[in-house]
């Protein structure tokens, strides 16, 4: 009826672990989950820095193939072009509605990222003109101190 349990050998797996962990260079004190670069970027395959450039090159290829096409040539002749059309059509009331669906999500998908494309440009805006302000600010500031520390010199030599 059930198989007999596996014997399972802890001391084995845990050599293997500490083997892994003296391979890697981890210490004592760098085990710390926090203290670890992870290996998320090299597992997805995926660049998580953000790019203004990649953005907006993912959304517009995005853009460009948002819309599935049902209907695609098969070419004509022999038993297998045979049975893809006719599977074509007797499948086709059922395809068409979730085709159609899944457009519509791609274009919406691709409305809600030209949004964000669109809040980013205009948040990169806002923060360029405080960055302007703060400079303009920091430059008076500096000037201001200048004047007032010439001023308590005069005050000062007058009072002598």
């Amino acid at each position: 009826m059930s198989e007999p349990m596996k014997k399972i050998n802890v001391e084995e797996i845990m050599k293997e672990i500490r083997e892994e962990i003296a391979q890697k260079g981890y210490t004592e004190d760098s085990v710390d989950y926090a203290n670890i670069a992870g290996d998320a970027k090299a597992i997805l395959g995926v660049k998580t820095d953000f790019s203004a450039y990649e953005l907006g090159h993912a959304v517009n290829g995005a853009a460009g193939q948002h819309k599935i096409e049902y209907y695609r040539m098969i070419p004509k002749g022999g038993l297998k072009s045979f049975i893809e059309r006719s599977i074509r059509k007797i499948l086709r009331f059922m395809l068409i509605p979730m085709v159609d669906q899944q457009n519509q999500f791609n274009y919406q998908m691709v409305v809600c990222m030209r949004q964000m494309e669109g809040f980013i440009e205009e948040h990169n805006h806002q923060m360029e003109q405080k960055d302007r302000q703060i400079d303009a600010l920091e430059e008076k500031i500096f000037y201001l101190t200048k004047r007032c520390e010439a001023l308590e010199k005069q005050c000062g030599s007058k009072e002598a």
